[in-house]
């Protein structure tokens, strides 16, 4: 087990549910990082990934406002507030 990682929680994790790593692209349970667009309608059952196409709109600080705003404009009775 790396000791020296940024995601050392993440890797202890799987080394708890004994989780191996492994290095083909197709055959996983846990994929961390950005599929290309095409591979999200193939993934199975199974299959997790750390984060979705566009993602970063709402977990962005910035964008997640802007976006809020946007709404607010288009819908202005269904956006009354911010949380």
């Amino acid at each position: 087990m790396t000791t020296d990682n940024p995601f050392k929680v993440l890797l202890n994790c799987f080394h708890v549910y004994d989780y191996e790593e492994n290095e083909d692209k197709y055959d996983f349970h846990m994929f961390w990082g950005a599929l290309k667009p095409e591979k999200y309608n193939k993934l199975k059952p199974n299959q997790r990934i750390s984060t979705f196409p566009g993602c970063w709109q709402l977990g962005r600080k910035d964008y997640l406002s802007k976006n809020l705003m946007k709404q607010k404009r288009k819908f202005p009775s269904d956006y009354y507030f911010v949380p």
